[in-house]
Protein backbone atom coordinates (compact mmCIF):
# COMPACT_ATOMS: atom_id res chain seq x y z
CA UNK A 1 0.00 0.00 0.00
CA UNK A 2 2.52 2.49 0.91
CA UNK A 3 4.39 1.85 -2.57
CA UNK A 4 1.14 2.58 -4.37
CA UNK A 5 1.09 5.73 -2.37
CA UNK A 6 4.86 7.05 -3.52
CA UNK A 7 3.83 6.06 -6.83
CA UNK A 8 0.75 8.26 -6.83
CA UNK A 9 2.28 11.07 -5.03
CA UNK A 10 5.47 11.15 -7.92
CA UNK A 11 3.06 10.87 -10.68
CA UNK A 12 1.16 14.06 -9.21
CA UNK A 13 4.33 15.51 -8.64
CA UNK A 14 5.23 15.05 -11.74
CA UNK A 15 1.80 16.20 -13.82
CA UNK A 16 1.90 19.54 -11.85
CA UNK A 17 5.53 20.22 -12.94
CA UNK A 18 4.65 19.24 -16.68
CA UNK A 19 1.08 21.86 -16.07
CA UNK A 20 3.71 24.49 -15.37
CA UNK A 21 5.58 23.96 -18.23
CA UNK A 22 3.12 25.66 -20.36
CA UNK A 23 4.40 29.10 -18.32
CA UNK A 24 7.82 28.96 -19.26
CA UNK A 25 8.90 29.66 -23.34
CA UNK A 26 9.39 26.80 -25.31
CA UNK A 27 13.18 27.42 -26.47
CA UNK A 28 14.11 27.52 -22.50
CA UNK A 29 12.49 24.52 -21.96
CA UNK A 30 14.11 22.77 -24.98
CA UNK A 31 17.20 23.77 -23.47
CA UNK A 32 16.84 22.56 -19.83
CA UNK A 33 15.56 19.24 -21.28
CA UNK A 34 18.70 19.43 -23.69
CA UNK A 35 21.26 19.85 -20.99
CA UNK A 36 19.97 17.76 -18.30
CA UNK A 37 19.46 14.76 -20.32
CA UNK A 38 23.14 15.50 -21.38
CA UNK A 39 24.12 15.50 -17.36
CA UNK A 40 22.50 12.43 -16.62
CA UNK A 41 25.32 10.55 -18.10
CA UNK A 42 27.62 12.72 -16.12
CA UNK A 43 29.34 11.60 -12.77
CA UNK A 44 30.29 15.12 -11.53
CA UNK A 45 26.78 16.22 -12.26
CA UNK A 46 28.08 19.90 -14.05
CA UNK A 47 27.81 21.35 -17.44
CA UNK A 48 29.10 24.84 -18.75
CA UNK A 49 26.66 27.12 -19.71
CA UNK A 50 28.36 29.83 -20.43
CA UNK A 51 28.35 30.04 -24.00
CA UNK A 52 24.51 29.57 -23.84
CA UNK A 53 24.39 32.02 -20.92
CA UNK A 54 26.33 34.96 -23.48
CA UNK A 55 23.47 34.31 -26.21
CA UNK A 56 20.07 34.44 -24.60
CA UNK A 57 18.34 37.54 -23.31
CA UNK A 58 17.88 38.54 -19.14
CA UNK A 59 14.30 36.71 -19.55
CA UNK A 60 15.33 33.27 -20.80
CA UNK A 61 18.06 33.37 -18.22
CA UNK A 62 15.50 33.77 -15.38
CA UNK A 63 13.16 31.52 -16.87
CA UNK A 64 16.20 29.26 -17.29
CA UNK A 65 16.98 29.38 -13.49
CA UNK A 66 13.55 28.81 -12.39
CA UNK A 67 12.89 26.15 -14.54
CA UNK A 68 16.41 24.12 -13.33
CA UNK A 69 15.71 25.06 -9.59
CA UNK A 70 12.44 23.02 -10.00
CA UNK A 71 14.90 20.14 -11.14
CA UNK A 72 17.27 20.89 -8.50
CA UNK A 73 20.02 22.33 -10.16
CA UNK A 74 21.48 25.96 -9.84
CA UNK A 75 23.88 28.32 -11.77
CA UNK A 76 27.21 28.67 -10.07
CA UNK A 77 29.70 31.19 -11.58
CA UNK A 78 33.29 29.65 -10.90
CA UNK A 79 34.65 33.35 -9.51
CA UNK A 80 38.57 31.34 -10.75
CA UNK A 81 37.42 32.14 -14.28
CA UNK A 82 35.61 35.20 -15.28
CA UNK A 83 32.30 34.71 -17.33
CA UNK A 84 32.32 30.75 -16.73
CA UNK A 85 28.73 30.07 -15.72
CA UNK A 86 27.56 25.84 -14.85
CA UNK A 87 24.99 24.60 -14.16
CA UNK A 88 25.08 22.27 -10.98
CA UNK A 89 23.03 19.79 -9.40
CA UNK A 90 22.63 20.09 -5.23
CA UNK A 91 20.51 17.90 -3.27
CA UNK A 92 16.43 19.11 -2.92
CA UNK A 93 15.18 21.41 -0.28
CA UNK A 94 18.56 22.84 -0.32
CA UNK A 95 18.73 26.12 -2.02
Amino acid sequence: MASQMTVIIEENKRQRLLSELNQYDPKVVATVEEILTQMAGDENREHNISLMWAENNEEFRKQFMDLTGKFGYVVVQHTSIPNQRFLSSFPLGRK
